[in-house]
């Protein structure tokens, strides 16, 4: 059993779990080998890349593919997979039903310390970008939400950056959690954190703001400014037809000592009917729409909304002895003077076609 980045001595070899990569269903795992001598001196250094092959629907590993490594005098074969809690969604189920989870109820800037470790609570982190190959269907989730923690390990006084979340789907909630192997922990926020971050569009309290080209308004301790218009718009949720008018709005938010951002609602006339396609920006909980246009004097309007994120704590989750998910189970075999064997297999069918040869060749010669 390999830990990921801690060479295993063997015989006379230092087995590394450098990492793996996803392809399709296809995850392969890198094993660098280095031999070394009674000195410990290195030999020679080699990599082999076994995979393990998860079904269509990603359920389970279905088989496994050796990775081998040839050499002159010998030649590596191998084979690997991961541990058992992650070989199919029913076994990661079971292990993720075992764990007991303790609730802590965080805000920025909390900290709690348990026997093994600490933790800071850093910032809520809005449309996050979670790590790809760990979750590798990040791009399909509508928005994102992640808390920024530190966790400080007693014993190695080493710190971790975690970054716990949920995503949303198709109005489902889905929980994007952080394993800190060496430590055993796992964390979480609740899904039902969900509703004290981000407000449902029926819940929400529009206000109507007026704009020409160019001017601003402030909204609390935002600066709004109508900045252009995009004339020919793009939107997933927009499919345009002969005879439309759509426009966008340019749109630049400005809060006290940070970034401007930029939002861009866009108004549009399908089939006489008119309708907007809302922006939202999730790190400052805001929804603007372009509701109207007055083409007499060049007003336009926007309705403005902000989620109701509410002061009360948000509850994380964290779960302990949780089963390493950094470790592979590995087994190597080394075949010495295998090529011996290959070139006697080779010798012995130069053997035939010689025999052949002299055989029929000479009874043609005979025959002659």
């Amino acid at each position: 059993i390999l830990i990921k980045d801690q060479p295993f001595l063997t015989s006379n070899y230092y087995i590394n779990y450098v990492g793996d990569t996803l392809v399709n269903n296809l995850r392969s795992y890198q094993l660098d080998f280095r031999e070394v001598d009674r000195n410990n001196k290195t030999i020679s250094e080699f990599s082999t890349f076994p995979a393990a092959v998860y079904s269509t629907d990603f359920t389970k590993i279905e088989t496994v593919n050796p990775g081998t490594s040839h050499n002159w005098t010998f030649d590596v074969f191998t084979q690997a997979s991961p541990p058992p809690h992650l070989q199919s969604i029913e076994k990661a189920q079971m292990a993720e039903d075992s764990l007991k989870y303790l609730s802590y109820l965080i805000s920025p800037g909390d900290t709690f310390e348990e026997e093994a470790y600490s933790v800071e609570i850093l910032d809520f982190d809005f449309d996050h970008e979670f790590n790809r190959e760990q979750f590798s269907d990040i791009d399909d989730y509508d928005m994102t939400v992640a808390a920024h923690i530190q966790v400080t390990d007693k014993r190695t006084n080493k710190v971790y950056e975690v970054y716990p979340g949920l995503g949303v789907r198709d109005a489902l909630i889905f929980t994007l959690p952080e394993v800190i192997d060496p430590i055993g922990i796992k964390l979480k926020l609740n899904e039902e954190s969900f509703n004290d971050l981000f407000t449902e569009e029926s819940d929400l309290q529009y206000e109507s703001v007026n704009l020409k080209l160019g001017e601003s308004i402030k909204i609390g301790d935002q600066i709004v400014t109508l900045d252009g218009f995009d004339r020919s718009p793009e939107h997933p949720n927009y499919e345009p037809k002969e005879g439309d008018i759509a426009v966008g709005a340019q749109m630049s938010v400005i809060r006290e000592n940070q970034a401007s951002v930029q939002v861009n609602p866009i108004y549009i006339i399908q089939d006489l009917q008119p309708f907007s396609i809302k922006d939202y920006n999730a790190d400052l909980g805001m929804h603007v729409r372009f509701s109207h246009i007055e083409p007499s004097t060049g007003q336009m309007t926007f309705s403005i909304a902000y989620d109701k994120r509410n002061e009360e704590p948000i509850d994380l989750l964290i779960a302990e002895d949780v089963p390493r998910s950094d470790i592979l189970i590995v087994q190597a075999d080394v075949f010495p003077g295998i090529n011996l064997v290959w070139l006697g297999t080779l010798m012995m069918l130069f053997g035939i076609l010689l025999s052949l040869l002299f055989k029929y060749g000479g009874k043609k010669s005979l025959a002659t």
